[in-house]
């Protein structure tokens, strides 16, 4: 067995240990605590999923996923040191669901067995930002999300355009300035995701993995997010210290490997670059 595919199978029991090891936490948490805890459960599911393609070879779809926990875990980071922020980007999220399900009752001919549920979920949507989220959009009033396009204009700024902001706002440290530096991911993702020619374009030159996200440098990524889940986790009480002493002992075990599977490519390169000049010299 090569040595990636040994990787692979100690990421897989690395990801599904985490994700089975969740709990719950019979102390009360505060509402920051609350919000990270979700973000970090979907982060922990996103990249379990990711390694799980990357296993079995669907590498560009790994990149897809990585690329949203990566927005989560930035986003994660702030709100941890910014809580006041958080209520803003609740709203937001509020805003950008209805202005998605209004759109849709507007295209779409429904039944009415379909049509109601959906329009009680607007109007509770509705009743919430107005209760909470209104006031972060000075602009905007309870009546004008009536209007399907000043709700459109008023939401239409993208979350990855908060990013760089984010990432600027953000105490870093050795532990943890890998995610500042990891913002290249969140590009290339965003080409895989959006542009349908990208990937193809690629692989029309000969290459079968991208010059700078290899799947071994995926493969990298996937276990500091692991890393960095299990260690929030166990902070929120969500998993007991006895189980990250296992991730820890599992994780240095994939490390390994990992850095088997660098020294192999390392070597390969090497060697082919060597013959390479053989070849020009002859």
């Amino acid at each position: 067995m090569k040595t990636s595919e040994r990787f692979y199978e100690e990421l897989l029991v690395l990801a599904e240990g985490l994700d089975k090891g969740i709990e719950t936490t019979v102390r009360d948490a505060t509402p920051q605590e609350q919000v990270v805890a979700l973000m970090c459960l979907k982060i922990t599911r996103h990249v379990y999923g990711a390694a799980r393609l990357l296993s079995l070879g669907f590498y560009p779809e790994s990149i897809i996923l990585l690329r949203s926990a990566y927005e989560c875990l930035v986003m994660s980071k702030y709100l941890s040191e910014k809580p006041a922020d958080i209520a803003r980007y609740e709203a937001h999220g509020v805003l950008c669901n209805l202005r998605n399900m209004v759109e849709f009752l507007s295209l779409v001919d429904l039944d009415s067995e379909t049509k109601n549920p959906l329009e009680k979920q607007i109007r509770e949507l509705k009743d919430a930002f107005c209760t909470n989220g209104i006031q972060c959009y000075p602009r905007l009033q309870a009546t004008d999300l009536d209007d399907f396009d000043k709700i459109r204009s008023a939401s239409n700024k993208a979350l990855f355009s908060h990013l760089p902001n984010m990432l600027a706002g953000i105490t870093w440290n050795d532990d943890n300035d890998w995610i500042k530096n990891g913002f290249e991911l969140y590009n290339i993702g965003s080409q895989v995701t959006h542009s349908q020619m990208e990937w193809l374009a690629i692989g029309r030159f000969g290459k079968s993995e991208h010059a700078i996200f290899s799947k071994l440098a995926i493969g990298r990524y996937i276990l500091m997010f692991l890393n960095d889940c299990s260690e929030t986790l166990t902070e929120l009480d969500l998993s007991s210290t006895a189980r990250r002493s296992t991730f820890e002992n599992q994780f240095a075990n994939s490390l390994q490997l990992l850095q088997k599977w660098l020294a192999e490519e390392q070597q390969s390169t090497d060697e082919r670059l060597r013959n390479q000049k053989k070849g020009t010299r002859n």
